[in-house]
């Protein structure tokens, strides 16, 4: 090691000392003030809401849309005329699985009409198709 980077790593390590002690106090809450807040109790020691223990409801399963030929030629050329994909997105749209027809919320296919009457229902409506509720 040079003799003179020495003095200048001693000079260093001096700066970087504390040149107090310090203790790690700190000042006293005022007369008067709150208690600290308490710890939350465990989860088990907590009653359960009686809706938590009921069963979830089930989802619904929407009713399916049945579609004519002609219905279907018409919503078709509705959607292709609109720059939209068969399931009423717009062209070009990327499907994880490939298809957006299954309903990750529920863990069940949706049918292809009952897709379109969710993104697009106006597709339907101009082709006469009844959606149900």
């Amino acid at each position: 090691m040079r003799p003179a980077l020495l003095p200048v790593l001693l000079l260093a390590a001096a700066a970087c000392r504390p040149s107090t002690p310090h203790e790690a106090s700190a000042p006293p809450p005022p007369q008067g003030a709150a208690p600290p807040a308490a710890r939350p109790e465990p989860p088990a020691a907590r009653p359960e809401p009686p809706a938590a223990r009921a069963a979830p409801a089930p989802v619904p399963v929407p009713a399916r849309i049945q579609l004519d030929a002609k219905q279907t030629e018409c919503a078709e050329k509705w959607l292709k005329g609109h720059g939209l994909d068969e399931y009423g997105n717009p062209q070009g749209t990327m499907y994880a699985g490939g298809t957006p027809t299954f309903d990750e919320a529920t863990g069940r296919s949706v049918d292809r009409w009952t897709l379109v009457a969710k993104n697009r229902p106006e597709a339907l409506q101009s082709c006469a198709v009844r959606i149900p509720p």
